[in-house]
């Protein structure tokens, strides 16, 4: 009788340890996942940029003058897999380099995660 309490018991333990691997793994799937919609939302957002990116137009357009914004370019919010992810954009000179013509564009995808 000891014998089967003691292995019930170490069957308890390696069961339990499993289905905390099982959770952690749930979780970061979960992250990962969080991740690459987040960097695919900031991929569709700064993909109309790409033809604003042209040297004969630069001083005229978003991207060099911050002027003549597509509205994409606005802070928006979606919601997917019912995690809302909230996204904008900032644009400075390269480094704060003055009298260079390079700009930088970051875009931020902001989202919270249910634990």
């Amino acid at each position: 009788m000891l014998e089967i309490l003691i292995a019930a018991l170490i069957f308890a333990l390696i069961i339990a340890g499993l289905t905390s691997v099982f959770v952690a793994g749930k979780g970061h799937l979960q992250h990962s996942r969080a991740r690459i919609t987040a960097a695919e939302l900031g991929r569709y957002f700064l993909d109309p940029l790409q033809m604003q990116v042209r040297q004969d137009q630069w001083g005229a357009n978003c991207v060099g003058a911050n002027i003549n914004c597509p509205t994409v370019m606005a802070p928006e919010s979606r919601t997917i897999d019912n995690t809302t992810y909230d996204t904008s954009y900032s644009s400075d000179n390269l480094g704060g380099t003055a009298g260079t013509n390079l700009r930088r564009v970051m875009a931020t995808v902001r989202w919270n995660e249910i634990p």
